[in-house]
């Protein structure tokens, strides 16, 4: 995954929403429209997209 900088969407103390999708093509992290979206790859079965996520 391409990592960069979403430093700008955060406030402190404040909340960022991310819209996760899992089974996606492939795995990456996307800001759109002020938005988060992070894809995986793992199916959303016993955790594994939650763990995929936060690993991303």
């Amino acid at each position: 995954m391409t990592r960069g900088s979403l430093a700008h969407l955060a406030n402190p103390g404040g909340e960022i929403a991310v819209r996760v999708t899992p089974k996606a093509s492939r795995a990456r992290i996307l800001e759109e429209a002020g938005e988060i979206r992070v894809y995986v790859t793992e199916a959303p079965e016993d955790g594994k997209a939650t763990e995929a996520v936060r690993k991303a």
